[in-house]
């Protein structure tokens, strides 16, 4: 799963504010803040980044307790309506997350896969990831 939102005010997922990530701040201190959260045990970065030509920060942890949000570990949203839907994040999901500043709004794009991922779909994600342009 690949979803993204402003952060913190995304229009329609809001920042778990049970997590304590910080609310201002640069691309890096919220990164380096990500790579702290509870409940997550580290797994690369914070590094920095590049997404359509600017310059990103980029961790990836793996949830080792459900401390999160639903249905995604550091956001809560709405439930999707109608048919198959992504309503949780289970312990031992890993969660990419690129952080990049675009005119003056802070794009949170994460991904999220599950250990059982086969390496073809860790590729397709660093694929989309690589294809996001801005205009």
């Amino acid at each position: 799963m690949v979803y993204w939102t402003a952060y913190p005010e995304g229009a329609y997922a809001r920042p778990c504010t049970d997590l304590g990530l910080p609310q201002s701040g640069s691309i890096t201190e919220v990164a380096d803040a990500i790579s702290r959260t509870p409940g997550t045990t580290l797994v690369a970065g914070p590094a920095e980044a590049n997404i359509g030509g600017r310059t990103a920060a980029h961790v990836v942890v793996t949830v080792t307790q459900d401390l999160g949000c639903d249905p995604k570990y550091f956001f809560t949203s709405a439930a999707p309506g109608g048919g198959p839907g992504w309503w949780e994040t289970k312990v031992d999901a890993t969660i990419s997350v690129w952080l990049v500043d675009v005119d003056k709004t802070r794009l949170f794009i994460a991904a999220e896969w599950k250990p059982t991922a086969r390496p073809e779909l860790l590729q397709e994600v660093q694929d989309i990831v690589a294809s996001i342009r801005f205009e």
